[in-house]
């Protein structure tokens, strides 16, 4: 009864660690969104074009947010399959948080610089070592749960629609900084789909 007990402690302290950084996370990227100043005597006319020129800034916290709730989902949908939790487990989950920690620096930075090809890099290299995390710990799930399940082999085969979008934005940005901004924009597209069309409609 204490190993069951132990096992099933340590999968819930991950789980909460997880979901604790996952949140703060979230919760964070909105602090890269700055309300500007504006002083003078037609303030309101100032307004609108001051907006305007956050939209980049909002478009990419969006994109962000999508993606680390849809990394929260699979994570979710991968690791209810686990039913203990060994070493080897909390290494890659605590190197695929690592990564997710990095998130609000990336995503500022490119809100600051959206056509800019190094902030582009730096923004698709943080997500793309996350799909590659997240492909490498569904790998090893896959081959250690116990379920039949479809879903869990779908949330794979899915992740590798992430890790080359963020290829091919990266590749891109040496051409054209709105080809590799489309591309990041198709992995919140296609997952938005998934959800109300495609795997997600599985979960009960």
């Amino acid at each position: 009864m204490a190993k069951e007990h132990d096992d099933s402690f340590s999968k819930h302290r991950m789980e909460s660690l997880t979901d604790g950084i996952f949140a703060t996370v979230m919760t964070i990227l909105i602090l890269a969104l700055v309300v500007p100043i504006i002083t003078g005597p037609d303030v309101s006319k100032q307004l609108f074009p001051t907006i305007v020129s956050l939209l980049p800034s909002i478009i990419i916290y969006v994109f962000s947010f999508t993606v680390l709730l849809v990394m929260w989902i699979g994570h979710n949908n991968m690791f209810r399959y686990l039913h203990s939790i060994n070493p080897r487990v909390l290494w890659l989950n605590g190197i695929f948080l690592m990564l997710i920690g990095v998130v609000p620096f990336s995503t500022a930075f490119l809100g600051r610089y959206p056509l800019e090809q190094p902030a582009i890099i730096l923004y698709g290299i943080n997500f793309l070592l996350l799909a590659v995390m997240f492909r490498i710990t569904t790998s090893y799930v896959i081959g250690h749960h116990d379920s039949s399940d479809k879903l869990l082999y779908t949330t794979s085969r899915n992740n590798w629609f992430g890790i080359f979008t963020f290829i091919f934005g990266i590749a891109f940005s040496f051409l054209s900084s709105y080809i590799s901004l489309a591309f990041f924009a198709l992995m919140p597209i296609f997952y938005l789909y998934q959800a109300f069309f495609g795997m997600y409609r599985q979960l009960k």
